[in-house]
């Protein structure tokens, strides 16, 4: 399974997760529990999530529910690296996927910077506008800088 598939279906959570506000404990127990719950598509080909191997639904988890754990510190370096835009003016679409490649450059030692943000951009074409793409590119760049001059 790759984990361009498992940041897709991780995307769907965080944004749905947005506009229901559920407990995400209970949306991973469900998840994990149903078998007929598919969160995982690849063209035609269905998979279970239950199917997935410990590490895929580790990197899974970890994604959706840091991102969501992290989401004041990871909104204050998106606030703070926007040139002439407010949050409230960001798409949901690409708001939900600047967090997640935020998460993974703070907090995911095993994925490179240039691998998180391309793989935001590629998330920003699959979901969002066409402008989505450049935008969090501009962003995540801005953000990336921050990061080296702090060290975190």
């Amino acid at each position: 399974m790759s984990r361009r598939l498992l940041r897709q279906s991780a995307f769907k959570i965080i944004f749905s997760f947005h506009f229901n506000d559920d407990d995400i404990e209970e949306i991973f127990k469900e998840i994990s529990e149903e078998p007929n719950i598919f969160l995982i598509q690849e063209e035609d080909e269905h998979i279970p999530f239950n199917e997935l191997n410990e590490k895929e639904k580790k990197f899974f988890y970890d994604l959706v529910k840091g991102t969501l754990e992290n989401v004041e510190k990871i909104d204050d370096m998106i606030k703070s690296n926007l040139k002439s835009w407010t949050m409230d003016r960001i798409a949901k679409v690409d708001l939900t996927i600047l967090r997640m490649a935020i998460y993974e450059l703070l907090y995911s030692e095993d994925v490179p910077y240039s691998v998180a943000i391309n793989e935001a951009i590629e998330l920003g074409k699959v979901f969002g506008t066409d402008d989505s793409g450049s935008f969090i590119n501009g962003v995540l760049g801005k953000v990336q800088r921050e990061i080296d001059k702090s060290g975190e």
